[in-house]
């Protein structure tokens, strides 16, 4: 089908076991990972696209650099993720993908 299938549920999680903040001179880190879980409850094996996204900075004195893909096909230009995946009947799946942020200290950032 095309668009939502109620059938095969999607779940996007911060971890915060592997999420972090470090001080590194003036500049803050910030370590960001999210586990994106795909279960299929068809009884027939499905193909999707699943797309994410992290953050993109204008701003010369905020960095993001994508840390691990998750084995996705990156789009830098726009901060997209995406995965081409087939998943059997009753197939549970975990996708995780981390990012950081470095930004000068004084500053706060809502992420």
């Amino acid at each position: 089908t095309l668009g939502k299938d109620k059938r095969v549920v999607i779940k996007r999680d911060k971890i915060t076991d592997y999420s972090s903040v470090k001080f590194l001179g003036s500049n803050k880190l910030q370590k960001f990972t999210y586990e994106i879980t795909i279960k299929n409850n068809k009884k027939d094996a499905v193909n999707l696209l699943l797309k994410d996204q992290y953050p993109l900075s204008t701003n010369k004195e905020i960095e993001v650099e994508l840390i691990d893909n998750g084995g996705a096909e990156v789009n830098k230009d726009l901060g997209i993720l995406n995965w081409q995946l087939t998943l059997a009947a009753g197939e549970n799946r975990k996708i995780r993908f981390t990012y950081t942020v470095k930004y000068p200290k004084d500053k706060t950032l809502n992420l």
